[in-house]
C-alpha cells in the first residue's frame, strides 16, 4: 500500500471511531418478552403473500394474509389478519430491509407476536423477526422445539404477562381493535 492511501485510510478510520459511530445489536427476546410486547399473539395458516408500493424510506411493503388457528391472546375477531412487513418486490423495484421478517409463502403455518399498525385494520410483526416463528413438520425452525411443546410455552408466557399486566394479577389486557379505537 502507497504511503498516501495508508495516510488516508488511517485518517478515515480514526475520524469514523472519533465521531462515535456505533452498530446496532439485537439481543434475542424471550417469549415472556414477545409476549409482553405484543398486543395479538396467534397461530395461523399464511393464505395469501402480495407485494405493494408504499410511500417513504421503503417503496415497497409486503401484506401476508394469515388465516387464525388459535388466539392465544384473543385481542383479534377475525379469522384472517393482514401482517405488513417492509421489503419486497414490486414493479421491477426490490426492496430489501434486514430485519424484517418473511412470514413465507401460501400454507406455511406460523406463531406471530402482533400489534396494530398505527391505528390501521392490518398487524404489524413486533420484536423484528423474534415476534414470528415458522412450524414445519411438527417443529418450530426457529429454536428446533417439538410445535406442542413450543405451543404450551406460547400459552404459559402469554398466561404469565397477563396476569402480570392486571391489577389484580388475574385479568386480561383490553381488546384491541382494528380500526385504532379502544
Amino acid at each position: 500500500m502507497k504511503p498516501a492511501s495508508c495516510a488516508i485510510l488511517t485518517a478515515t478510520i480514526s475520524v469514523l471511531a472519533a465521531s462515535g459511530l456505533r452498530a446496532t445489536m439485537i439481543l434475542p427476546a424471550s417469549l415472556d418478552q414477545c409476549a409482553e410486547a405484543a398486543e395479538t399473539v396467534v397461530r395461523g395458516v399464511v393464505e395469501s403473500v402480495e407485494t405493494r408500493p408504499a410511500e417513504g424510506v421503503v417503496p415497497v411493503f409486503t401484506v401476508t394474509l394469515v388465516r387464525i388457528e388459535e388466539a392465544f391472546r384473543e385481542t383479534v375477531s377475525k379469522a384472517l389478519v393482514e401482517v405488513v412487513t417492509p421489503g419486497g418486490e414490486y414493479g421491477g423495484i426490490r426492496a430489501r430491509v434486514p430485519g424484517a421478517p418473511e412470514v413465507g409463502p401460501a400454507g406455511t403455518e406460523v406463531v406471530l407476536f402482533l400489534h396494530p399498525d398505527d391505528g390501521r385494520p392490518r398487524l404489524t410483526n413486533v420484536v423484528f423477526w423474534q415476534g414470528l416463528y415458522h412450524v414445519e413438520e411438527g417443529r418450530v425452525r426457529e429454536n428446533g422445539l417439538p410445535a406442542p411443546v413450543f405451543l404450551d410455552r406460547v400459552r404459559e408466557a402469554v398466561a404469565r404477562t397477563e396476569a402480570a399486566a392486571s391489577p389484580d394479577g388475574k385479568g386480561r389486557r383490553a381488546p384491541v381493535s382494528l380500526r385504532g379505537e379502544r
